[in-house]
């Protein structure tokens, strides 16, 4: 079994996360081999408003 696990924040004029995960399994049967496999990515992003006032 194998995982991955990974995380990215960025900031500026919007702010953006994102989550990243991947686990892996594998099973040998005796006659068969068989590959489980989970995939997630969650995104969020939140935009600043910006005024200017002379």
């Amino acid at each position: 079994m194998t995982a991955e696990l990974g995380v990215l924040l960025t900031s500026g004029n919007t702010d953006t996360s994102s989550f990243f995960t991947k686990i892996v399994a594998k099973q040998q049967l005796e006659k068969w081999t068989n590959k489980y496999t989970f995939d997630m990515l969650k995104k969020k992003l939140k935009s600043k408003i910006l005024t200017a006032t002379k």
